[in-house]
């Protein structure tokens, strides 16, 4: 049962037992199992979404919510599976893309050894927004315990960030095991990030997206729609081909981060909504080329199965 180990672990790297079920275009490991850590795009600044406007240029004025710039130090807890477990969590910012180290503390008589990995993701300035998605093991863990990403929200005032552990969900196991997280700041000297000029911004509303993926096994189709708020939250679905769209594997739900000024998008998985395998979903964390209208970038697995820069996608 997915979950046994996950009910034993947690943070934002541990998670269940260490089987991904099939390739699916990337959304876990190969068929057996294996270890480790997801896309979509929008409209360039001058295409046309629902709304057909980007975010609003404010010329670097300072945003109330923005992370420290350069390396900051964090440590808190969250649930999985109804336990709770403590983690420490290094996080470097340079104008919202992020990067993070995460180290779990080992818990009495769990025995997971004092297992570490890494992070890439997005931060949004103006609601303080937060998406990390899991990438791989720096230590690995004294059991097969999977990774697991994380998306929330960053308080100045309170000095923390809050929100959702997330982690895969599978077709014949939809749900999600992951549960509330908070990180306190323990140092970050550097300055707050600001909005740019918001350049590399998805259009304000609905737009299509498609393109491929590759994971363990052959290169797959993938498109779906995303809804960019142009505060930096994304939602919207994404559906893997099996290997063409013509015969998809199935759609799942995302949400995500996106910042207007990087160009960096992070987004993370949800509930399958059609699909009934043994598919696992998974992440994507890249970056939004309005010149192209493309967003090309990384898919995270539960256990880092998918070779780096395979998602390749473009607005329509």
């Amino acid at each position: 049962m997915r979950g046994i180990i996950a009910s034993t672990i947690l943070m934002m790297a541990c998670l269940g037992m260490a089987g991904c079920g099939d390739d699916g275009g990337g959304s876990g490991a190969s068929e057996s199992t294996s270890m480790a850590t997801g896309g979509s795009t929008g409209a360039s600044a001058s295409g046309t979404g629902t709304d057909g406007t980007t975010g609003a240029v404010t010329g670097g004025e300072q945003a109330l919510k923005g992370l420290p710039e350069g390396v900051s130090t964090w440590t808190g807890q969250g649930e999985i599976d109804g336990l709770t477990f403590g983690f420490d969590v290094t996080i470097t910012n340079t104008g919202g893309d992020l990067t993070a180290k995460a180290k779990i503390k080992d818990e009495p008589g769990v025995g997971i050894g004092s297992p570490e990995f890494a992070m890439s993701g997005t931060h949004e300035p103006t609601a303080g927004r937060i998406a990390l998605s899991p990438n791989d093991w720096i230590v690995p863990p004294d059991m097969g315990i999977e990774l697991i990403g994380l998306e929330g929200v960053f308080d100045p005032e309170a000095k923390t960030v809050t929100g959702m552990l997330v982690d895969f969900a599978k077709g014949t196991e939809n749900f999600l095991a992951g549960g509330p997280f908070t990180l306190t700041l323990v140092d970050g000297p550097g300055t707050a990030t600001v909005r740019g000029d918001e350049s590399k911004s998805l259009v304000v509303g609905s737009q299509k997206f498609s393109g491929q993926i590759q994971c363990t096994g052959p290169v797959r189709e993938t498109g779906g729609e995303l809804i960019y708020d142009g505060a930096g939250g994304l939602t919207g679905t994404l559906t893997v081909g099996d290997p063409g769209l013509d015969t998809p594997i199935g759609s799942f739900s995302i949400t995500g981060v996106h910042n207007p000024s990087t160009g960096g998008i992070t987004l993370v998985p949800g509930l399958w909504i059609n699909d009934q395998g043994t598919v696992l979903t998974f992440y994507i964390d890249g970056t939004y080329d309005p010149m192209t209208g493309s967003f090309n970038g990384d898919q995270w697995t539960n256990t880092a199965a998918c070779p780096l820069g395979t998602w390749k996608t473009t607005i329509q």
